[in-house]
């Protein structure tokens, strides 16, 4: 499994009109006046963050951080001050793998863990909660950069179903040409067994039409 593929069942289940989803997030618009205090790399990417639009469910925000190998969950939890601008900027942090790949056992108290076990995500350990999450000016504009991203979703949707029919229908077109050429070689065949033993070919067409042999 990709993380792409990740990215895409965690788009759908934190999708519209009651999540606002957005992936390989920036925390930062640049290095000019940010807070080196809050923001320690504005450059830094979110692999997925999500913030939750319905006041009555608390506006609640989630990082995700994909991982699809041991080797790199690894290298993040030796590194726990990488992870650190994820989990200010959110009420949640999530590391999000394939099933199989980690433990919940294995997870920091402050992350949670999901899975992707049958093409479903999956929650094995929630994560403590930040209440108090960094709202900076800088990731504001970094979110507002990307607006344009939710604005054409809806479009992306549509345009990878039309994708899939297309190529559904193309399937399709080829598999009636593959028939209709072995039609045309059988019926060619046909043609050439009845000119050549016409008796043979009476025998044959009696068997298959299940009519009796006649006296």
């Amino acid at each position: 499994m990709t993380a792409k593929e990740i990215t895409e069942l965690l788009r759908r289940r934190y999708s519209p009109p009651e999540w606002a989803f957005f992936s390989e997030l920036r925390v930062g618009t640049g290095y000019v006046g940010f807070d080196h205090n809050q923001v320690k790399n504005p450059e830094q990417r979110l692999d997925g963050w999500a913030i939750n639009c319905w006041p009555s469910k608390g506006l609640t925000s989630i990082a995700f951080e994909i991982k699809v190998s041991r080797s790199d969950f690894l290298s993040e939890i030796a590194n726990p001050d990488k992870r650190q601008q994820a989990i200010a900027h959110s009420n949640e942090f999530y590391f999000v793998t394939p099933a199989g790949l980690i433990g919940a056992e294995e997870v920091p108290e402050e992350c949670g863990l999901m899975i992707v076990k049958d093409d479903a995500l999956r929650i094995v350990k929630r994560p403590a909660t930040n209440n108090n999450p960094l709202l900076k000016w800088q990731f504001v504009a970094s979110i507002a950069r990307r607006t344009g991203d939710i604005g054409q979703e809806p479009y992306r949707v549509e345009k990878r179903k039309s994708s899939r029919l297309e190529n559904q229908l193309r399937k399709a077109n080829e598999e009636k040409q593959r028939l209709r050429r072995d039609r045309n070689k059988w019926q060619f065949k046909e043609r050439l067994l009845k000119k050549k033993n016409p008796e043979l070919w009476e025998e044959i067409h009696r068997e298959v039409a299940g009519d009796e042999p006649r006296d």
